[in-house]
């Protein structure tokens, strides 16, 4: 993954954020950012679920949102790491298949 990032960063991008989510074991869950200069590795505590669809999603909308707010790039991604963590708690069992996670958790707290 680290790797990856820095190969992605090499073709133009400004900053990547390479997403684990799909890893399996330790490595589950698990990001690596790079800007070019900071390459760090981003992680939260694993949620026990497999109502995952939408996570990818949901973490590039959380993104783009934070950086709406003006926060920095880094911000920008843990905090929408730590957004995605807390709609995979309220993930729903719904459906056939993976279920969404919960975007509407806030409303809850």
């Amino acid at each position: 993954m680290q790797t990856a990032a820095r190969q992605i960063h090499a073709l133009g991008a400004q900053a990547v954020i390479v997403k684990g989510g799909g890893m399996e074991d330790t490595l589950q869950g698990i990001d690596v950012w790079f800007d070019g200069q900071q390459l760090q590795i981003l992680q939260t505590e694993r949620v026990a679920t497999t109502n995952t669809h939408g996570t990818g999603c949901t973490l590039s909308a959380a993104i783009a949102a934070n950086l709406a707010l003006g926060k920095e790039p880094l911000a920008a991604v843990k905090a929408a790491k730590a957004y995605v963590t807390q709609a995979l708690n309220y993930a729903l069992d719904i459906g056939q298949g993976q279920g969404p996670v919960g975007h509407w958790f806030p409303l809850l707290l």
